[in-house]
């Protein structure tokens, strides 16, 4: 269940749901496929600050943990692939409950904040829908300090190795495993699992392949 202070469009994956012109009073409700891996949300509030506030899950909510958040449109934003690293978390606000200025929203969670940034108009928001126990059902088999070369087919920022395994696995069909650096958290995918000439000695990087 979400909603705004403006003008709603939410995304998941790239892919556009639907726009929420109503008032903010009334959450609106949206089916996430299993599988996603990011949802992005665009509210737009003409001559002030706008705010957003959803439960997403029983146990996710709006608030600062897991949300980034800016003011700057980016081409391809709500995009899987985008790289949000420069993106600070949510300013979190006020709770989902019955006092000033926004009243208690129903059909979404009262430990909910009203999230948003500190100035612009335009709000744009990301949460990373990985690692969350759904999304765990991918099975690879791990190398320790090795790294695949001279396969790869995409280079990404990813918030955890759960992510880059759905990136793989369900976003890239031609993939067939990845390279995952720990520190830097940079998912590189691949379209091959050749382990004899092109595995090779990689401290702090592991590589995963497709057991299943």
């Amino acid at each position: 269940m979400l909603t705004c202070d403006g003008v709603m469009t939410v995304y998941v994956d790239g892919v556009k749901q639907n726009n929420k012109t109503s008032g903010y009073e009334t959450a609106q409700n949206y089916t996430i496929p299993t599988g996603s891996t990011v949802l992005a949300i665009h509210c737009h509030k003409p001559g002030e600050s706008p705010k957003i506030l959803g439960t997403i899950h029983v146990s996710v909510v709006t608030g600062s943990k897991g949300w980034l958040c800016t003011d700057q449109y980016y081409p391809a934003w709500n995009s899987a692939q985008f790289a949000d690293t420069s993106w600070a978390p949510a300013v979190a606000y006020w709770r989902n409950e019955l006092e000033i200025p926004y009243g208690k929203v129903e059909n979404i969670s009262s430990s909910a904040k009203w999230i948003g940034t500190v100035n612009g108009t335009d709000l744009y928001c990301r949460f990373s829908l990985c690692p969350q126990r759904a999304c765990l059902t991918i099975r690879t088999t791990r190398i320790d300090n090795h790294k695949l070369v001279g396969f790869r087919l995409h280079s990404l920022h990813v918030h955890h190795v759960a992510e880059c395994a759905m990136k793989c696995h369900a976003v890239h069909d031609r993939c067939q495993s990845f390279n995952y650096y720990s520190t830097s958290r940079i998912c590189e995918l691949n379209h091959s699992i050749d382990l004899l000439k092109h595995l090779i000695s990689a401290p702090g990087v592991t590589f995963y392949y497709r057991s299943n």
